[in-house]
């Protein structure tokens, strides 16, 4: 299995090698992909559990609109000790690659500025949406994500008319309007836990920051905090 997934990993690495391009000028849809496998896609993701299906959807979309679609990978996709090489396979950057209006840039580029200059973000469940929010840029989500409702970001409805939803006149939102939001729904549903127990021992002064955020009732928005 470390043969296999070493052996993946460079092939992964030398397929979206080959199809990656410098962010474009021209007004894009900002589409930052899942680390797979993983639930945030599937089965979260619903009925856009395959992503290249997603892309493929929002392609469609604007496709006579003059928009490009710009998609990155997740960089956990190609860690060494993360099991993404089991998600991906070189068809898969080959199948996105030859879909029409559809650009790939390389996973190393900065987010934050992707998301700036996005036209509008889509994602199934991704917290890039809460990020684009935040910074004023229509987001939208396909899938269930965690944050539902949260003011800024739009939830698709199978059925709608994805161009007009995602393009139409968007009026950004307070950034003190996400984070009541997020406090609240932390508030009510929130939990104090680690996914992955051996990291305990790395993130320990944070891990010790939550634990007295939450005996004097702050938990939640020491979380928003960080977020």
């Amino acid at each position: 299995a470390e043969v296999f997934n070493r052996r993946r990993h460079r092939q992964l690495r030398r397929a979206e090698a080959q199809v990656v391009q410098p962010p474009p000028n021209a007004r894009y849809v900002y589409i930052p992909l899942h680390y797979e496998p993983e639930r945030t896609s599937n089965p979260d993701g619903g009925r856009f559990g395959d992503q290249v299906r997603m892309v493929d959807y929002v392609a469609a979309a604007v496709l006579h609109s003059g928009y490009t679609v710009l998609v990155k990978d997740h960089p956990s996709q190609f860690h060494p000790l993360m099991q993404g090489a089991q998600g991906r396979s070189p068809e898969f950057y080959r199948a996105v690659d030859s879909l029409p209006n559809v650009q790939f840039c390389d996973h190393r580029t900065s987010q934050r500025e992707l998301i700036r200059r996005a036209s509008a973000v889509v994602s199934l469940t991704g917290t890039s949406c809460l990020e684009a929010a935040i910074l004023g840029v229509p987001a939208m989500t396909l899938g269930f994500p965690w944050f539902a409702g949260c003011p800024g970001v739009r939830m698709h409805q199978h059925g709608g008319d994805l161009q007009k939803d995602l393009l139409s006149s968007h009026s950004a939102v307070a950034e003190e309007e996400i984070r009541e939001f997020l406090t609240r729904l932390l508030t009510q549903e929130g939990v104090l836990g680690i996914v992955n127990p051996s990291n305990e021992e790395l993130y320990t002064d944070e891990l010790e920051v939550v634990r007295r955020s939450e005996e004097s009732g702050q938990f939640a928005q020491s979380v928003v905090d960080a977020i």
